[in-house]
């Protein structure tokens, strides 16, 4: 059992049980889920934060949205602005939010709707008259007020929802129980030599039910990338600037390459302030780099304008998922769900 918080251990009983009985009255029908006439996915997880929900909301739309018209609806995380939200090209990670933005960059032929209430971003998008033929919700795992027909469960082999406790002394944003309504689980951010032996035992931990696929997912990354797109090889020298939950993983893989780097790590979703923008120039030259190495999702929230980055390059590292095992099924019931 991971306790985070000690000190902050009686209060979880207390947060465990208000997820629980909101959690029960949704399951009695006192609060409403509401259905629509599409395929609805969600991708979500128990613990907060850092499982890779938007690598792997990705991965789907690698998957579906050449197949059928999709559309994603987030809350837009970190956004300056309320309600709901059509994207468009033009729409900035301040209006959408960072991993809205990074989505709609990598996909800009997809629908992708903010918007608070899910339920709000769903019918609004299918009033439009081009209106998408499948849905993807980011991070909804929780939001039980639309039912959604896949529930897609992420966590990450290193914190797995199983060894976690309630918030606030842990992570879990509700009970542990709520594993059950998940219809594919994957654990991510696996070493790339976990052996079938280790996943087994962490089938067993998990108590996988009947209905229940799972798979055992990695990240691998690619080759890093100009703002116009054009790829080059990992400098040989960089400063890494992050804003991301957990940069263990990434930091790992930089550590296994021929490089030097200096690393700035700010907090998940940081808005970068003037002052920010003054030491992230100021550590440059002080590292004798010119080159800032940064995640697809940061870059969505950085002025590359700034007048301290000016003569600098910005390269973003682009990650993929790929699957140890597992993934071929996961695959299948995603498009026979999606496609009937």
């Amino acid at each position: 059992m991971k306790i985070k918080r000690p000190l902050l251990l009686p209060f979880s009983p207390i947060y465990g049980a208000i997820t629980w009985i909101r959690n029960k009255l949704f399951d009695l029908g006192v609060l409403k889920s509401q259905s629509f006439d599409v395929p609805i996915a969600a991708v979500g997880n128990l613990n907060v934060g850092g499982t890779g929900k938007t690598p792997h909301t990705i991965w789907v739309l690698n998957l579906i949205s050449s197949k059928i018209s999709t559309a994603v609806v987030s809350r837009g995380y970190g956004r300056k602005t309320k309600g709901y939200i059509l994207a468009d090209s033009n729409s900035t990670g301040e209006e959408i939010g960072d991993e809205p933005k990074e989505i709609l960059t990598r996909f800009p032929n997809i629908q992708l709707a903010v918007a608070e209430k899910r339920v709000e971003g769903i019918s609004n998008l299918l009033e439009l008259t081009d209106s998408p033929k499948a849905i993807i919700l980011d991070d909804a795992f929780q939001h039980r007020h639309v039912n959604a027909g896949l529930y897609i469960l992420l966590s990450t082999q290193k914190e797995i929802f199983t060894e976690d406790v309630m918030l606030p002394s842990g992570n879990l944003r509700e009970g542990k129980s709520g594993y059950k309504r998940a219809d594919i689980i994957i654990i991510t951010k696996c070493d790339k030599g976990l052996s079938l032996v280790d996943q087994e035992k962490i089938k067993s931990q998990i108590n996988l039910q009947t209905y229940q696929k799972i798979g055992f997912s990695y990240f691998d990354y690619g080759n890093p990338f100009d703002k116009k797109g054009i790829e080059t090889k990992l400098p040989k020298r960089f400063v890494l600037l992050t804003g991301i939950a957990k940069t263990d993983y990434l930091t790992d893989y930089l550590d296994h390459q021929e490089c030097e780097f200096k690393h700035l790590s700010f907090k998940d979703h940081h808005n970068f302030s003037n002052d920010d923008y003054k030491t992230i120039g100021e550590t440059c030259k002080a590292n004798g780099s010119l080159t800032i190495l940064t995640t697809c999702k940061d870059y969505a929230r950085l002025n590359t304008e700034h007048e301290d980055l000016k003569g600098l390059e910005i390269l973003q590292l682009p990650i993929e998922v790929k699957f140890l095992s597992g993934g071929n099924e996961i695959e299948s019931q995603i498009l026979s769900f999606v496609l009937g």
